[in-house]
C-alpha cells in the first residue's frame, strides 16, 4: 500500500492542472453576456446595401417644470477593444439645444454583469418579454442639464445608413 502514497500526492496536482482548461475557456467567453449585435461594425455589402448598428437611448426626461420640457438622446457606438463613442444631445419640442461627443473607454464588471462607461454611466443588459436585448444605463454625470446625473435611459439597437464617421454612400464609393 505504501506504493500508492506517491500517486495520492499527484491527484491534487492533476485536479489543479485539469481546471486550468476551464479557466482558459471561461476567459475567452468573458463578455459573452453582451450581445454580439451591440458591437459597432459595418453590415451588408455595397450591392445589397450597407447599414451600421447603433444603440440609441431616447426620451430621457430632463425637466420638472412642464413649461421647460427637455429630453435627452444618446447614440452609443460600442467597440470590442473596450472603447466607445457617444453622441449626446438635448432637445425641446422644436430644437436641438445641446450636443456633445464623448469618446472614452469602458470596463466590464463580470460579477454584476455591468458595463462601466467612463464619463457616461453604468449599464446592464436586459431583455424585453419578447427576447429583444436592450441596455439600461444610469447616467453618472451631467453635461448640460443638471437633471441628467442619476437619470436613466434604455438603449435599443437600430440600424441606419449613417455610421459613426461614415455613411453608406461614402462607404460604397
Amino acid at each position: 500500500m505504501s506504493f500508492l502514497r506517491p500517486a495520492l500526492l499527484l491527484i491534487p496536482l492533476a485536479l489543479f492542472l485539469s481546471s486550468c482548461g476551464e479557466l482558459t475557456s471561461s476567459i475567452s467567453s468573458i463578455d459573452s453576456w453582451i450581445p454580439e449585435s451591440f458591437y459597432y461594425k459595418t453590415l451588408g455589402n455595397c450591392e445589397q446595401g450597407v447599414s451600421f448598428p447603433v444603440l440609441i437611448g431616447a426620451g430621457t426626461q430632463l425637466w420638472t417644470d412642464p413649461s421647460q420640457v427637455r429630453v435627452a438622446q444618446t447614440e452609443l457606438y460600442l467597440q470590442k477593444n473596450k472603447t466607445y463613442t457617444a453622441r449626446y444631445r438635448e432637445f425641446d419640442f422644436h430644437t436641438q439645444l445641446f450636443e456633445k461627443k464623448i469618446e472614452s473607454t469602458y470596463a466590464l464588471d463580470h460579477r454584476n454583469k455591468e458595463i462601466h462607461f467612463h464619463g457616461l454611466g453604468v449599464a446592464k443588459i436586459s431583455y424585453t418579454e419578447r427576447g429583444r436585448p436592450f441596455m439600461h444605463l444610469v447616467y453618472s454625470q451631467n453635461y448640460n442639464s443638471t437633471f441628467l446625473m442619476g437619470n436613466n435611459g434604455d438603449f435599443y439597437l437600430y440600424r441606419g445608413f449613417k455610421g459613426l464617421n461614415e455613411s453608406s454612400a461614402d462607404y460604397c464609393q
